[in-house]
C-alpha cells in the first residue's frame, strides 16, 4: 500500500488528493491543513443571518482538457453548476477615465479627444505591422514594446501602476497579465473583426468593441473554456462537496495539523511530523508528498538554506462587503477593475450577476469592494470609503442607502509582482528544485514560472501527479 501525503487544503491541495485517490484505491492518502477550514481562497465566511459570502470575486475556469477538467467539474452533478462559455464566461469592465465601461474590459481610446486617438492609432498600427519582439526586462518596457511609447505611456503604464502602486519600471513583466492590460478598443466592429482574421499581431493588441457581440471568429483561442461556479451561491458548498468526495474516497484529512520537520533519506522524505491541537503527528513511510502550501513553508519544514532569498512581500488590503436593497448599477457586469488615480479600488463585485441565488429583493444583493490602500490606518471607516467610491463609480445611488449588511476584512492582498519579489520566488524555487528530493512535488501558485492562474494550477496538479505515476 503506497501512503500518499497531501500538504494545503486550498483547492489545488483538495484537486490534488482526490485525483490520487480517485486512481490509487488502495492507497493511504492524507491531506494536512494548517487552519481548521478546507478551501484557502475560494472558501465562504458566514455572516451570521445574513447568509454566505465569498472572499471576492472566485470562478473556476476550465484548463480545455475534458481529462483534467473532470476531476473538477464531477464534484457537483451538471445540474449544479453556473456554466458560462463564450462571451458569456466573463463579463467584465472598468472605471477608466471618469466612466463606468461596461462594452469592453479593454481601454477604449476612442473616448480621447480626435487628434489624441489619430495619434495613438497611427504609433499603434505601425506596432501591429511590424510587431517587434517583446521586451521582458520590466513591465514598463513590455508595454512599450506590445502598444509603442504613445499608448503605453499615456495610457497602459498609468493604469499598470495605479493597480500595483509602484512604477511600471519596477514591475515584472507578469504584472501586466493581472487585470486587463493586453489590449485596446481602437475601432469599430468590422474593421476590429477584419484585422484579427488578417493579423496574430492584430488580435494580440486590439480588442474587439462590443464583449457582448464577439463574433466566433474573433474568439481563436481556448473556444471550449468555459467558467463554473455553483449555482447555490458561496463557494463553501463546492468545498463541502468536494471534501465529501475525499471522505468517499478514504482520504484522510488533517485540519489545525502544521507541518514543521522533515526527514530525508537517500534524497527522498520519508517522514514528516506535523503538531495538532492534540499533540505531534507523525507520517512516516512516505511514498509521495504533494505540496500546495507554499514554496517558502515547504523550504523552511525541509531545513533548506535560504539565506540568500529574501521572504516575498505581501501588502495588506481591505475588503468591504455590502448588501443592497436592490441590484448595482454595473449592468451584466460581474465586476470591473478601477483603472483611475485618486481610488483606492482595485475591484468591484456584483455576486448576483454570476450566481442568480446570490442576490434576492428579500436578502439584498452583495457587493464586494476590494481596496488596496498604501498603508492600513488603523482608525479609518474603510466602509465609509469604498461606499463613496461606489457613488462615484455611479454604481449605487439614493435608492440603494438602505443597506441590508456591511462588514470589512482585512487580509493579504495578491503578491504585488514587483521586479524584487519575482526574482525572490524565483530564486526560492530554485532553492526548493535544487533541493531534488525524489518523492516531494510542489504544486499550485508559482510552484512553477508563471503558474497563477486556475486553468496552469489545475494543469499543473495534473501533470505532477501523473509523473508521479499514481495516475
Amino acid at each position: 500500500m503506497q501512503n500518499i501525503v497531501i500538504v494545503g487544503g486550498g483547492v489545488s491541495g483538495l484537486l490534488a488528493a482526490k485525483m490520487v485517490a480517485r486512481n490509487n484505491a488502495n492507497a493511504k492518502v492524507s491531506l494536512v491543513e494548517q487552519s481548521d477550514r478546507l478551501g484557502g481562497l475560494y472558501t465562504s465566511f458566514n455572516t451570521d443571518g445574513h447568509g454566505w459570502l465569498d472572499y471576492g470575486m472566485h470562478m473556476f475556469v476550465t484548463c480545455c482538457d475534458p481529462e483534467i477538467d473532470r476531476y473538477l467539474e464531477d464534484v457537483l452533478p451538471e445540474d449544479q453548476w453556473h456554466r458560462r462559455s463564450d462571451n458569456e464566461k466573463d463579463i467584465a469592465g472598468i472605471y477608466w477615465h471618469g466612466a463606468l465601461q461596461k462594452h469592453s474590459p479593454f481601454p477604449d481610446l476612442r473616448r480621447l479627444p480626435a487628434e489624441e486617438l489619430a495619434s495613438m492609432r497611427e504609433g499603434l498600427m505601425g506596432v501591429v505591422q511590424n510587431d517587434p519582439a517583446k521586451d521582458y526586462s520590466n513591465a514598463k518596457n513590455y508595454l512599450r514594446s506590445h502598444f509603442g511609447s504613445e499608448v503605453a505611456s499615456k495610457v497602459m503604464t498609468p493604469l499598470l501602476e495605479k493597480l500595483c502602486g509602484m512604477p511600471a519600471d519596477q514591475l515584472d513583466y507578469f504584472a501586466t497579465r493581472l487585470g486587463n492590460i493586453s489590449r485596446v478598443v481602437l475601432c469599430d466592429e468590422e474593421e476590429a473583426l477584419r484585422g484579427s482574421l488578417e493579423s496574430a499581431s492584430f488580435r494580440s493588441r486590439i480588442a474587439y468593441p462590443d464583449q457582448m457581440k464577439m463574433p466566433e471568429e474573433f474568439r481563436t483561442n481556448n473556444k471550449s473554456q468555459a467558467t463554473l461556479y455553483p449555482r447555490r451561491f458561496g463557494l463553501v458548498h463546492f468545498i463541502d462537496a468536494l471534501e465529501k468526495q475525499l471522505q468517499d474516497l478514504g482520504v484522510e484529512i488533517y485540519r489545525a495539523t502544521k507541518p514543521v520537520r522533515m526527514h530525508v533519506e537517500e534524497g527522498r522524505v520519508c517522514e514528516m511530523t506535523c503538531l495538532s491541537n492534540n499533540g505531534e503527528i507523525v507520517f512516516d513511510k512516505i511514498d509521495h508528498l504533494f505540496w500546495s502550501a507554499g514554496l517558502a513553508p515547504f523550504a523552511q519544514v525541509a531545513a533548506l538554506d535560504t539565506s540568500d532569498v529574501e521572504r516575498p512581500h505581501f501588502s495588506k488590503g481591505v475588503t468591504v462587503f455590502f448588501k443592497l436593497p436592490q441590484p448595482p448599477l454595473m449592468g451584466r457586469l460581474n465586476y470591473f477593475y478601477c483603472f483611475d488615480k485618486g481610488f483606492d479600488t482595485f475591484r468591484v463585485t456584483s455576486f448576483a450577476s454570476y450566481c442568480e441565488a446570490a442576490g434576492s429583493d428579500e436578502g439584498g444583493y452583495p457587493v464586494s469592494v476590494e481596496l488596496w490602500p498604501e498603508e492600513i490606518e488603523e482608525d479609518k471607516d474603510y466602509i465609509a470609503q469604498a461606499w463613496n467610491e461606489l457613488v462615484a463609480f455611479g454604481v449605487v445611488d439614493d435608492s440603494h442607502k438602505n443597506v441590508l449588511y456591511k462588514h470589512a476584512i482585512v487580509s493579504a492582498r495578491a503578491l504585488v509582482p514587483s521586479l524584487h519579489n519575482m526574482d525572490q520566488v524565483n530564486r526560492l524555487r530554485d532553492v526548493v528544485q535544487s533541493a531534488n528530493y525524489k518523492n516531494a512535488h510542489c504544486i499550485g501558485v508559482f510552484s512553477e514560472k508563471d503558474v497563477f492562474f486556475f486553468p496552469d494550477i489545475l494543469r499543473g496538479c495534473y501533470q505532477k501527479v501523473k509523473a508521479a505515476g499514481l495516475i
